[in-house]
């Protein structure tokens, strides 16, 4: 009886040692459960694995939103825009050798018509005037 009892002990010993080293890698994969004791009467050793049992948690199935493909479409809009005074070059001549000679000039502020591109989604893009 001893010999078999010493005999049990090491193959348990032996049995933990290998299935809590892959435990951690099975239980990535699905799960492990390893069990083992010694009692009075002798030595219990229990292993089960499975996916179905021990693997990851199935969570209630529910409705899932696919949004939309968001496609931007764009269209031209005129405004009245007032126009600030800014300064210009204008052209008043040119010298005796033929080169262009410049004034700087005031344009006073005024109201004006300014051209933009409208998204769909309000992005506004300023195309001049």
């Amino acid at each position: 009886m001893k010999t078999s009892m010493k005999t049990l002990s090491l193959f348990a010993f032996a049995f933990l040692i290998v299935g809590f080293a892959g435990a951690e890698r099975a239980a990535a994969k699905g799960g492990v459960s390893i069990s083992a004791g010694v009692h009075l009467g002798g030595v219990h050793i229990g292993a089960s694995s499975g996916c179905g049992v021990y693997g990851p948690p199935v969570w209630p199935a529910h409705p899932v939103y696919v949004a939309p493909v968001h496609v931007h479409t764009y269209r031209i809009v005129t405004e009245r825009v007032w126009i600030g005074p800014y300064y210009r070059r204008q052209l008043i001549g040119h010298d005796i050798y033929g080169w262009p000679r410049y004034q700087r000039v005031c344009v006073p502020g005024h109201w004006g018509y300014a051209r933009f591109r409208v998204g769909c989604c309000g992005q506004r893009t300023f195309l001049g005037y």
